[in-house]
Protein backbone atom coordinates (compact mmCIF):
# COMPACT_ATOMS: atom_id res chain seq x y z
CA UNK A 1 0.00 0.00 0.00
CA UNK A 2 1.31 3.43 -1.04
CA UNK A 3 1.53 6.37 2.02
CA UNK A 4 -0.37 9.29 2.04
CA UNK A 5 1.58 12.78 2.84
CA UNK A 6 -0.13 14.64 5.59
CA UNK A 7 1.15 18.27 5.83
CA UNK A 8 1.33 19.13 9.12
CA UNK A 9 -0.01 22.86 8.95
CA UNK A 10 -1.86 22.49 6.03
CA UNK A 11 -3.71 19.28 5.37
CA UNK A 12 -7.55 20.54 6.59
CA UNK A 13 -7.10 18.22 8.67
CA UNK A 14 -4.79 18.77 10.52
CA UNK A 15 -5.98 22.89 10.41
CA UNK A 16 -9.54 21.20 11.93
CA UNK A 17 -7.25 19.64 14.43
CA UNK A 18 -5.67 22.77 15.70
CA UNK A 19 -9.46 24.26 16.28
CA UNK A 20 -9.49 22.41 19.09
CA UNK A 21 -7.19 24.71 21.10
CA UNK A 22 -9.79 27.26 19.84
CA UNK A 23 -12.69 25.20 21.53
CA UNK A 24 -10.74 24.61 24.65
CA UNK A 25 -10.38 28.11 25.28
CA UNK A 26 -13.98 29.83 24.71
CA UNK A 27 -14.82 26.61 26.63
CA UNK A 28 -12.30 27.86 29.91
CA UNK A 29 -12.58 30.94 29.46
CA UNK A 30 -15.53 32.34 27.31
CA UNK A 31 -15.20 35.93 28.37
CA UNK A 32 -11.88 36.18 25.93
CA UNK A 33 -11.19 39.17 23.94
CA UNK A 34 -8.45 38.59 22.22
CA UNK A 35 -6.22 35.25 21.18
CA UNK A 36 -2.64 35.54 20.36
CA UNK A 37 -1.27 32.93 18.18
CA UNK A 38 2.63 31.97 17.12
CA UNK A 39 2.36 31.49 13.59
CA UNK A 40 4.90 29.51 11.40
CA UNK A 41 3.13 27.56 8.26
CA UNK A 42 -0.19 28.95 8.84
CA UNK A 43 -1.98 26.07 10.50
CA UNK A 44 -2.70 26.39 14.31
CA UNK A 45 -3.80 30.27 13.59
CA UNK A 46 -6.11 29.30 10.56
CA UNK A 47 -7.94 26.25 12.95
CA UNK A 48 -8.39 28.47 15.94
CA UNK A 49 -9.39 31.69 14.11
CA UNK A 50 -11.63 29.42 12.13
CA UNK A 51 -13.80 27.91 15.04
CA UNK A 52 -13.39 31.13 17.09
CA UNK A 53 -14.85 33.65 14.61
CA UNK A 54 -18.03 31.29 14.30
CA UNK A 55 -18.84 30.75 17.75
CA UNK A 56 -17.78 34.47 19.06
CA UNK A 57 -16.71 37.01 15.82
CA UNK A 58 -16.34 39.64 17.59
CA UNK A 59 -13.10 37.84 19.56
CA UNK A 60 -9.57 39.69 18.24
CA UNK A 61 -7.29 37.16 17.05
CA UNK A 62 -3.60 38.55 16.22
CA UNK A 63 -0.68 36.20 14.42
CA UNK A 64 2.44 36.68 16.10
CA UNK A 65 5.67 36.07 14.00
CA UNK A 66 9.51 36.82 14.48
CA UNK A 67 10.58 39.44 12.23
CA UNK A 68 13.09 37.01 10.67
CA UNK A 69 10.99 35.06 9.33
CA UNK A 70 7.63 36.64 8.52
CA UNK A 71 6.19 34.65 5.89
CA UNK A 72 2.36 34.57 7.12
CA UNK A 73 2.93 38.60 6.86
CA UNK A 74 4.49 38.71 3.56
CA UNK A 75 1.28 36.30 2.59
CA UNK A 76 -0.83 39.03 3.61
CA UNK A 77 0.81 41.76 2.47
CA UNK A 78 0.85 40.00 -0.95
CA UNK A 79 -2.87 38.30 -0.82
CA UNK A 80 -1.70 35.38 -1.53
CA UNK A 81 1.12 32.78 0.34
CA UNK A 82 4.30 34.07 -0.39
CA UNK A 83 7.93 32.73 -0.66
CA UNK A 84 10.33 34.14 1.40
CA UNK A 85 13.67 33.75 0.46
CA UNK A 86 16.81 33.18 2.87
CA UNK A 87 15.83 33.45 6.52
CA UNK A 88 18.01 34.73 9.31
CA UNK A 89 18.97 32.73 12.32
CA UNK A 90 16.18 32.91 14.79
CA UNK A 91 15.28 31.78 18.37
CA UNK A 92 12.08 30.75 17.10
CA UNK A 93 13.55 28.69 14.67
CA UNK A 94 10.25 26.52 14.32
CA UNK A 95 8.39 29.21 13.08
CA UNK A 96 10.40 29.93 9.71
CA UNK A 97 8.40 28.34 7.24
CA UNK A 98 9.79 29.75 4.00
CA UNK A 99 6.03 29.55 2.41
CA UNK A 100 3.27 29.02 4.42
CA UNK A 101 0.15 27.01 3.79
CA UNK A 102 -2.21 27.44 0.93
CA UNK A 103 -5.39 26.47 2.80
CA UNK A 104 -3.91 27.64 6.18
CA UNK A 105 -3.83 30.78 3.85
CA UNK A 106 -7.25 31.20 2.37
CA UNK A 107 -9.26 30.42 5.95
CA UNK A 108 -7.51 32.90 7.77
CA UNK A 109 -6.64 35.57 6.14
CA UNK A 110 -9.81 37.40 6.31
CA UNK A 111 -10.51 36.86 9.70
CA UNK A 112 -7.06 37.87 11.43
CA UNK A 113 -7.03 41.36 13.49
CA UNK A 114 -3.40 41.89 12.98
CA UNK A 115 -0.47 40.62 12.80
CA UNK A 116 2.65 41.39 14.97
CA UNK A 117 6.41 40.91 14.12
CA UNK A 118 8.53 40.62 17.36
CA UNK A 119 12.30 40.49 17.38
CA UNK A 120 14.67 37.57 18.79
CA UNK A 121 15.42 40.05 21.97
CA UNK A 122 11.69 40.17 23.29
CA UNK A 123 11.45 36.75 22.71
CA UNK A 124 14.10 35.95 24.83
CA UNK A 125 12.30 38.11 26.80
CA UNK A 126 9.07 35.72 27.18
CA UNK A 127 11.62 33.12 28.05
CA UNK A 128 12.90 34.58 30.96
CA UNK A 129 8.84 35.21 32.24
CA UNK A 130 7.68 32.21 31.37
CA UNK A 131 10.56 30.77 33.27
CA UNK A 132 10.71 32.87 36.58
CA UNK A 133 6.60 32.72 36.24
CA UNK A 134 5.36 29.57 35.21
CA UNK A 135 8.50 27.56 35.74
CA UNK A 136 8.11 26.00 32.41
CA UNK A 137 10.74 25.60 29.66
CA UNK A 138 9.42 26.78 26.46
CA UNK A 139 11.23 27.77 23.20
CA UNK A 140 11.45 30.44 21.41
CA UNK A 141 8.50 29.56 18.93
CA UNK A 142 6.17 28.67 21.73
CA UNK A 143 7.19 32.04 23.73
CA UNK A 144 6.11 34.51 20.61
CA UNK A 145 2.52 35.05 21.14
CA UNK A 146 3.76 36.05 24.78
CA UNK A 147 6.88 38.76 23.41
CA UNK A 148 3.77 40.46 21.94
CA UNK A 149 2.08 40.48 24.58
CA UNK A 150 4.83 42.05 26.95
CA UNK A 151 4.42 44.98 24.15
CA UNK A 152 1.19 46.45 25.89
CA UNK A 153 0.03 48.65 26.76
CA UNK A 154 2.60 50.90 24.90
CA UNK A 155 2.79 49.40 21.23
CA UNK A 156 -0.54 47.53 21.60
CA UNK A 157 -2.57 49.68 24.01
CA UNK A 158 -5.82 48.38 22.49
CA UNK A 159 -5.14 45.32 24.39
CA UNK A 160 -4.52 46.83 28.02
CA UNK A 161 -8.12 45.90 30.11
CA UNK A 162 -8.62 42.81 27.52
CA UNK A 163 -8.50 39.44 28.43
CA UNK A 164 -5.72 37.92 26.17
CA UNK A 165 -5.04 34.98 26.03
CA UNK A 166 -1.64 33.66 24.53
CA UNK A 167 -1.23 30.38 23.02
CA UNK A 168 2.56 28.60 23.98
CA UNK A 169 3.32 25.84 22.03
CA UNK A 170 5.92 24.01 20.83
CA UNK A 171 8.68 21.47 22.23
CA UNK A 172 11.37 22.16 25.41
CA UNK A 173 14.70 23.67 24.56
CA UNK A 174 17.81 21.87 24.79
CA UNK A 175 20.03 22.67 27.79
CA UNK A 176 22.43 24.62 26.00
CA UNK A 177 20.17 27.57 24.34
CA UNK A 178 18.31 27.90 27.46
CA UNK A 179 20.66 29.33 29.79
CA UNK A 180 21.60 31.70 27.26
CA UNK A 181 18.28 32.88 26.50
CA UNK A 182 17.66 33.37 30.34
CA UNK A 183 21.17 35.38 30.34
CA UNK A 184 19.93 37.32 27.24
CA UNK A 185 16.68 38.41 28.42
CA UNK A 186 17.98 39.84 31.64
CA UNK A 187 20.22 41.59 29.89
CA UNK A 188 17.68 43.27 27.49
CA UNK A 189 16.03 43.84 30.98
CA UNK A 190 19.26 45.59 32.72
CA UNK A 191 19.16 42.70 35.65
CA UNK A 192 22.82 41.39 34.17
CA UNK A 193 25.80 43.44 33.31
CA UNK A 194 28.96 43.15 32.60
CA UNK A 195 31.99 44.93 33.19
CA UNK A 196 35.68 45.14 33.65
CA UNK A 197 38.31 46.85 36.10
CA UNK A 198 42.19 47.92 35.53
CA UNK A 199 43.73 47.15 38.49
CA UNK A 200 47.48 46.62 39.52
CA UNK A 201 48.80 42.99 39.37
CA UNK A 202 49.08 42.95 43.25
CA UNK A 203 45.61 44.51 44.41
CA UNK A 204 43.94 42.43 47.17
CA UNK A 205 42.58 45.85 48.44
CA UNK A 206 40.88 47.07 45.35
CA UNK A 207 39.58 43.55 44.94
CA UNK A 208 38.10 44.03 48.16
CA UNK A 209 36.94 47.30 47.59
CA UNK A 210 34.64 45.93 44.51
CA UNK A 211 33.20 42.90 46.06
CA UNK A 212 32.49 45.05 48.83
CA UNK A 213 30.58 47.65 46.27
CA UNK A 214 28.54 44.94 44.81
CA UNK A 215 27.40 43.73 47.98
CA UNK A 216 26.28 47.22 48.96
CA UNK A 217 24.44 48.23 46.22
CA UNK A 218 22.64 44.80 46.88
CA UNK A 219 24.18 42.92 43.60
CA UNK A 220 25.12 39.28 43.00
CA UNK A 221 28.33 38.44 41.94
CA UNK A 222 27.60 36.25 39.14
CA UNK A 223 30.74 35.40 36.97
CA UNK A 224 34.42 36.73 38.10
CA UNK A 225 37.59 36.25 35.87
CA UNK A 226 41.02 37.62 35.16
CA UNK A 227 42.58 38.55 32.38
CA UNK A 228 45.68 40.34 31.38
CA UNK A 229 45.76 43.83 30.21
CA UNK A 230 47.31 44.42 26.75
CA UNK A 231 51.20 44.39 26.69
CA UNK A 232 52.53 48.16 26.50
CA UNK A 233 55.01 50.17 28.54
CA UNK A 234 52.25 51.20 30.81
CA UNK A 235 50.46 48.06 31.58
CA UNK A 236 52.67 45.27 31.99
CA UNK A 237 51.77 45.82 36.08
CA UNK A 238 47.98 45.77 35.29
CA UNK A 239 44.94 43.18 35.23
CA UNK A 240 41.62 43.05 34.22
CA UNK A 241 39.51 41.72 36.59
CA UNK A 242 35.92 40.70 34.32
CA UNK A 243 32.84 40.36 36.37
CA UNK A 244 29.33 39.31 35.81
CA UNK A 245 26.89 40.44 38.21
CA UNK A 246 22.92 40.15 38.76
CA UNK A 247 20.74 42.89 39.40
CA UNK A 248 16.91 43.25 40.08
CA UNK A 249 16.33 45.60 37.64
CA UNK A 250 17.49 48.41 35.33
CA UNK A 251 17.65 51.05 38.59
CA UNK A 252 20.02 49.17 40.57
CA UNK A 253 22.31 48.15 38.02
CA UNK A 254 22.85 51.95 37.28
CA UNK A 255 23.49 52.10 40.72
CA UNK A 256 25.98 49.93 40.85
CA UNK A 257 27.69 51.44 37.81
CA UNK A 258 27.58 55.01 39.62
CA UNK A 259 29.65 53.22 42.62
CA UNK A 260 31.91 51.47 40.46
CA UNK A 261 32.67 54.70 38.32
CA UNK A 262 33.22 57.42 41.45
CA UNK A 263 35.97 54.06 42.91
CA UNK A 264 37.99 53.45 39.67
CA UNK A 265 37.45 56.35 37.12
CA UNK A 266 38.95 55.90 33.67
CA UNK A 267 39.59 52.43 34.86
CA UNK A 268 36.38 50.84 34.71
CA UNK A 269 34.51 49.56 31.61
CA UNK A 270 31.07 48.72 31.48
CA UNK A 271 29.32 46.86 28.26
CA UNK A 272 26.82 49.55 27.32
CA UNK A 273 23.99 47.32 25.94
CA UNK A 274 22.05 46.89 28.83
CA UNK A 275 22.39 50.51 30.03
CA UNK A 276 21.27 51.67 26.70
CA UNK A 277 17.88 53.70 26.68
CA UNK A 278 15.46 50.59 26.30
CA UNK A 279 13.00 50.16 23.22
CA UNK A 280 9.52 50.14 24.19
CA UNK A 281 9.13 47.30 22.22
CA UNK A 282 10.50 45.58 19.40
CA UNK A 283 7.05 44.55 18.10
CA UNK A 284 5.93 45.89 15.21
CA UNK A 285 2.14 46.32 14.94
CA UNK A 286 0.59 45.93 11.73
CA UNK A 287 -2.66 47.09 10.51
CA UNK A 288 -5.12 44.50 9.32
CA UNK A 289 -4.80 43.15 5.77
CA UNK A 290 -8.07 43.54 3.93
CA UNK A 291 -8.82 41.22 1.19
CA UNK A 292 -9.75 43.68 -1.75
CA UNK A 293 -12.61 41.59 -2.91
Amino acid sequence: MGSVYINGYDHPEAIAGSGSIGVEILDQLPETDVIMVPVGGGGLLSGITEYVKHVKPETLIYGVEPIKGCSFFKAMQNNKPYATVGTLPCIADKLLIPMIGVNAFYTAHSNISKMVLVDDDWINRAILELGETENIVVEGAGATSLAALLAVPTVLPELQGKTVVCVITSGNMDSITFPRCLQRGKAIEGRLIQFKVKLPSQSSREQSQIFTAIASTGCNLVECYYGPAWITSNSINYIWLHLKVGAFDLEQSCNLKIVMTKLFPDMCEFMEEPFSPIPTCACFPRKRFQNPN
